[in-house]
């Protein structure tokens, strides 16, 4: 099993110190935490396509941060794909990142690296979730794209409506006016 922030561990550790005002020697056991992620492993037989969800991270978050929500998420039958940080993409609007993505996975070819995706994904029902701040680019690309549902996870308000369903999950105590004309 692959280990939780493995890349970018030091990165996580001072995030997660700063985050909760602990001191990062109390959270170096962390570094000792497995996913339930395996690197390389098969894509199950159990269906004959599967549902594909895009993950939104929070540029202030670890994408790590997410892991064990799109781990849940895939345990029930999606394949997941994180959009990298808009801090690691330099030459293209990553609003646009999610469309480019799905547009690049219906060319995936069998004899690609990644060839056992081909024809195993469904594009009939491709989901979007944005983190935090991320949220807003989850409402964006769900406004007339090639997405059929989507959500935002925390504080980010909405600013457009999106043309397909979306869930709004927010704090009790969000201090921003939701519109009239969006169910939260």
């Amino acid at each position: 099993r692959a280990s939780y922030a493995a890349d970018n561990f030091d990165t996580h550790l001072i995030y997660l110190a700063d985050r909760f005002g602990l001191p990062p020697g109390w959270l170096q056991h962390l570094a000792l935490v497995r996913s339930f992620s395996y690197p390389g492993a098969a894509l199950s037989e159990e269906l004959p396509q599967y549902r594909i969800l895009i993950a939104c991270p929070d540029v202030g978050i670890p994408a790590t941060q997410s892991t064990i929500l799109a781990e849940e998420l895939a345990s029930r039958g999606f394949v997941v794909i994180s959009v990298p940080n808009p801090s690691q993409i330099d030459s293209i609007d990553s609003s646009a990142v999610p469309e480019i993505i799905i547009t690049w996975l219906e060319t995936v070819d069998r004899g690609d690296r990644l060839g056992w995706l081909a024809e195993r994904l469904n594009f009939g029902t491709v989901g979007i979730y944005g983190l935090g701040n991320a949220g807003q680019a989850a409402v964006q690309a769900s406004i007339n794209g090639s997405f059929r549902a989507g959500a935002s996870v925390g504080a980010q308000p909405p600013v457009n409506e999106p043309t397909v369903p979306f869930m709004y999950i927010h704090p009790a105590d969000y201090p921003a006016v939701i519109p009239d004309n969006v169910n939260h």
